[in-house]
């Protein structure tokens, strides 16, 4: 997935910064479920907005997918999961 999103033209250095930030949080499951505001913490203090754009741009392209889902290690509670 890198390799190709180095290479799009359409990508700027926060779609990548973003893509980075999410697979520090990825499991052996290849799912990751950080909220925005972490991203945007781990980022270096970010917007929160500036995040949830990137994020909006980067499933429209292909490169993340999302969905809700139930998580065991957060006690169960239905969160967005992204792979």
């Amino acid at each position: 997935m890198m390799i190709t999103a180095i290479s799009d033209q359409r990508l700027q250095r926060i779609h990548l910064r973003v893509l980075v930030a999410i697979s520090l949080f990825l499991e052996r499951t290849s799912e990751a479920w950080p909220n925005q505001k972490t991203i945007a913490l781990v980022l270096g203090g970010l917007a929160v907005n500036t995040v949830k754009n990137a994020i909006s741009e980067l499933r429209r392209w292909g490169y993340l997918v999302s969905c809700r889902k139930s998580v065991p290690q957060a006690g169960g509670r239905v969160l967005p999961r992204m792979s």
